[in-house]
């Protein structure tokens, strides 16, 4: 099988490489806390059998397809960003204007 796409907003992707911004952008606001949370979406490509480093905010991950990984979405929005995924890095090339290089960034 060939490369795997791994979406992120909170894990970092420099142990991934290549990897992108998504130029893109989940966001939603917390009543009990009163804020509107934001974070970039980062995206990499990744072997199936690369090695998955969770951080102390994750306990577990799953692959899914694109149609699985929007039924699972836990809030409104992920949708939208998994469309943008789908579009601008599986189905095509990313611009390098994304492409996220630890030498320069």
């Amino acid at each position: 099988m060939g490369p795997f796409l791994f979406i992120s907003s909170r894990c970092r992707t420099s142990y991934y490489n290549p990897s992108y911004s998504a130029n893109q952008f989940e966001q939603y606001y917390s009543p009990m806390g009163e804020y509107i949370y934001t974070a970039p979406v980062f995206v990499a490509y990744v072997d199936e059998s690369q090695l998955v480093r969770l951080n102390h905010e994750h306990t577990e991950y799953q692959w899914m397809t694109f149609d699985e990984a929007r039924e699972n979405a836990a809030l409104p929005g992920i949708d939208n960003i998994l469309d943008f995924i789908e579009k601008h890095f599986a189905r095509k090339a990313p611009s390098e204007w994304l492409r996220i290089n630890g030498e320069n960034n």
